[in-house]
């Protein structure tokens, strides 16, 4: 791989990490591309070089698709480029399938750092807690963020309040 295709991949999130599981997978012709987009039938992939369209392999169809933040191995077509394995997730926010038991929806993957964000004027402290328990389960780093702290009647006593909730989770 060249310095500008690490590079570019880089940026994009790539790492030591993701580049070891995905030579697992790796095949001639297949490159490692990021989705930055999911429309259901088709996505949107970054790989060194560009954003292109691309669609699931019928193969892999049935092991499971791609969700956006997953890094794929990725052929080249000429019209429409094909995802053909997915690199293991390093982390994953998810949820339950509504109206479904065991169910699981992956809203994303591969998020190292997650914002929670809020307006100062309208928090719920309890409802901080789920969203930070979700950025826990999933293995990113939240963060806490208020808006329109000028609005607030006591923005000190409402970042201590926070604080207390996210158990050591930067609020700013």
């Amino acid at each position: 791989m060249s310095a500008q295709t690490g590079s570019r991949l880089a940026v994009l999130g790539w790492d030591e990490w993701f580049e070891e599981r995905f030579a697992s997978i790796a095949h001639e012709g297949l490159v490692p591309a990021r989705v930055t987009a999911d429309f259901g039938a088709a996505y949107v992939v970054a790989d060194a070089h560009r954003s292109q369209r691309a669609v699931v392999a019928r193969s892999l169809r049935e092991r499971g698709l791609p969700a956006v933040g997953d890094w794929v191995a990725l052929r080249h077509r000429e019209t429409l480029s094909q995802i053909e394995g997915i690199v293991d997730r390093r982390t994953v926010f998810s949820r339950k399938v509504a109206g479904q038991e065991s169910k699981e929806q992956v809203l994303a993957c591969n998020v190292d750092l997650a914002f929670v964000v809020a307006s100062a004027q309208d928090v719920d402290a309890r409802r901080i807690e789920r969203y930070l328990a979700m950025a826990w389960q999933s293995g990113a780093a939240p963060v806490v963020i208020l808006t329109k702290a000028d609005l607030a009647p006591d923005i000190d006593a409402l970042v201590l309040e926070l604080e207390v909730a996210a158990a050591g989770t930067p609020v700013v």
